[in-house]
C-alpha cells in the first residue's frame, strides 16, 4: 500500500528526494525526483489570517489609541455565530466590543446585522473601538520578515462593511512606519483603493487602519479590507563571459593563450 511521509520547513533551494524499498530478501528499488522550493514573494491578508496566534506570521491585528502612535495587540480569540448560527472568528479586546478584527473562515456566507452584513467566504472585516475607549482606531499590520526586505508592491481596497440604511461612515487610512501615506473617508456604502511601490527593510510595517468617520460614531461603521504585499526579487544568479580568446578561434599546436 502506498506510504506518506510529511516534510516541512524546507528553505528557499533545489532538492532530490529519494524513496528506497527493500524486502526480506535483500532486494531494493529507488525512485527520485527533483524538486524546487522558490522563496516566498507575496503576502495577502486573507490567505495568510491566523486562527491561533497574534501576531501571526508578518500580520498582527491591534488597535491604536492616536493614529500613527502605540499599535496594541488584541488578545481575545473567539467563534460567534452569524444570524444563522454559523460560527465566525475573530481577534478582540475582550469578546464582546470593538475594536475587532474578522475573518469568515468557513465555506458559506456570513451574514450579520439582519441581512445588512454579507461576508462570503474568506472576507476579512475590522472596525474602529467605541468612542470614548483607548482604541479609537483599529488596526490591521504587516511587518516586513527579517530575510524579506526588498521592494514591494502593495495593493489593497475596503469597504464599508454593512450594505444599505444600517451602514454608516468610516475612515481608512495606510501608514508606512507609522506615517501616512495614504488616506480617505468613506461615507455609507462606499469603498476605494490604493497601490503603491515601496522599498521596505526587515521590521518596516504597513499598517491598514479603520476609524469611525466624520460622526465619530462606532455604531454600524467599519471596513471590509482586501490587502496584499509582493516582493520583487532580483537576480542574484552568477554570470560569466569568455572574451578571450574569441569564439570560433583557430590555433595551431601547441596552443598557448589567456582566458
Amino acid at each position: 500500500s502506498p506510504y506518506s511521509v510529511p516534510v516541512s520547513g524546507l528553505i528557499a533551494g533545489n532538492y532530490a528526494l529519494t524513496a528506497v524499498a527493500s524486502d526480506n530478501a535483500g532486494t531494493h528499488a529507488t525512485n527520485s525526483i527533483a524538486i524546487t522550493v522558490q522563496p516566498r514573494t507575496e503576502w495577502d491578508v486573507s490567505q495568510d489570517f491566523s486562527l491561533t496566534a497574534n501576531p501571526g506570521g508578518p500580520w498582527s491585528y491591534g488597535y491604536m489609541n492616536v493614529l500613527g502612535g502605540a499599535f496594541n495587540l488584541l488578545t481575545h480569540s473567539q467563534y460567534s455565530p452569524d444570524n444563522n448560527g454559523l460560527m465566525v472568528f475573530s481577534w478582540s479586546k475582550n469578546g464582546y466590543e470593538p475594536v475587532a478584527v474578522y475573518k469568515n473562515q468557513t465555506s458559506q456566507t456570513a451574514i450579520s446585522d439582519g441581512g445588512s452584513g454579507n461576508f462570503p467566504p474568506g472576507t476579512v472585516w475590522f472596525s474602529g473601538g467605541i468612542e470614548g475607549n483607548v482604541d479609537n482606531y483599529g488596526v490591521i499590520r504587516f511587518t516586513v520578515p527579517a530575510d524579506k526586505a526588498g521592494t514591494y508592491r502593495l495593493e489593497t481596497a475596503v469597504r464599508t462593511y454593512l450594505d444599505g440604511a444600517a451602514c454608516q461612515d468610516a475612515d481608512f487610512w495606510v501608514l508606512k512606519k507609522r506615517i501616512e501615506v495614504f488616506s480617505r473617508f468613506l461615507g455609507p456604502n462606499s469603498g476605494t483603493a490604493y497601490t503603491n511601490i515601496f522599498a521596505l527593510a526587515a521590521g518596516d510595517t504597513i499598517d491598514f487602519v479603520c476609524g469611525r468617520g466624520q460622526d465619530n460614531m462606532a455604531h454600524g461603521s467599519g471596513l471590509k479590507l482586501q490587502a496584499s504585499l509582493k516582493r520583487t526579487l532580483t537576480d542574484t544568479r552568477p554570470t560569466v563571459t569568455i572574451t578571450n580568446p574569441p569564439n570560433g578561434a583557430v590555433f595551431d599546436a601547441p596552443a598557448s593563450f589567456t582566458l
